[in-house]
C-alpha cells in the first residue's frame, strides 16, 4: 500500500513527465514515480472544435428566429373604417357598406417587402377606390387652395400607419390606383383574414403601403 503526498514539478518538465512523491507503506521508504492523469469518469461525447462552433451557430439561429417570429405584431381583423379629423362630416363604414360601393378589376399584384423580395402575389383581385370614401365628405377649406396643407393617415388595428397628400389622392395618378380590396383571392372582404385591407398597386415595392386591418383615416392639416 502507498500513501501519496504532493506532486514534485520539476522546472521545464511537461505535464506528462511529472513526478509524484509517494511513501512505500509496506516497505517503510519514499520514493517517486512518474504522474498519470486521471481518465475523467462517466465521459459521454467529445467535440472538436469545428463542431462546438457549428452547434453554437446553430443554437443562435434558433434563438433569432424564435425572437423574430415573438416580435411580430398580431393583425386584428377590422370590420369598420372611420373618416375623421379635419372634415365637415364624419362618416363610418361597415364591410357591407364598403361591400355596396362600385369595385373595379384589378391586375394580380405581386408584393414586394423593403428588400425588393417577393412576399406574395394577389390573384383575383377586385378594388374600391379610396376616394370613393370621400365624396360625402367635406374638406374643412376657406378656399380650394387650402386644399394643399390636407394629408390622409390611414391607420390599420396594430397601429401601422400610411399617409398620403390630399394631392396624391385627387390630383394625380396615385390616386387612381389606392384601393380597398373587396375581392382577393376567392374571398371576399368579409372572408379576408384582416378584413378592411388598402393596397396601392402602383408602388414599386408594393408591400409599403399595404395595410391590412385597416380601421381608421384621420384627416390632418398642416399648420
Amino acid at each position: 500500500m502507498a500513501l501519496y503526498i504532493y506532486p514534485l514539478f520539476s522546472p521545464g518538465a511537461t505535464f506528462a513527465n511529472e513526478k509524484k512523491q509517494y511513501i512505500d507503506v509496506k516497505n517503510h521508504k519514499m520514493t517517486t514515480k512518474p504522474f498519470q492523469p486521471a481518465k475523467p469518469a462517466n465521459r459521454i461525447f467529445t467535440l472538436d472544435f469545428s463542431t462546438l462552433c457549428r452547434c453554437i451557430l446553430l443554437h443562435a439561429c434558433i434563438l433569432l428566429t424564435v425572437v423574430n417570429v415573438r416580435a411580430q405584431k398580431t393583425i386584428r381583423p377590422t370590420e369598420s373604417i372611420s373618416i375623421s379629423g379635419e372634415i365637415k362630416k364624419e362618416r363610418t363604414y361597415t364591410i357591407a357598406d364598403l361591400l355596396s360601393l362600385p369595385a373595379l378589376q384589378l391586375k394580380d399584384l405581386v408584393i414586394y417587402n423593403h428588400k425588393g423580395e417577393i412576399k406574395d402575389t394577389l390573384t383575383g383581385l377586385m378594388g374600391i377606390p379610396l376616394k370613393s370614401l370621400f365624396v360625402a365628405s367635406d374638406f374643412n377649406v376657406e378656399q380650394p387652395k387650402d386644399l394643399n396643407e390636407f394629408y390622409l393617415v390611414c391607420i390599420a388595428s396594430d397601429n401601422y400607419k400610411v399617409v398620403f397628400s390630399w394631392n396624391e389622392i385627387f390630383n394625380s395618378m396615385t390616386g387612381d390606383h389606392v384601393f380597398l380590396i373587396s375581392h382577393v383571392k376567392g374571398q371576399n372582404m368579409e372572408q379576408m383574414p384582416q378584413r378592411i385591407a388598402c393596397i396601392t398597386t402602383g408602388d414599386a415595392i408594393s408591400g409599403r403601403r399595404y395595410i391590412k386591418g385597416l380601421t381608421r383615416i384621420e384627416v390632418k392639416r398642416v399648420h
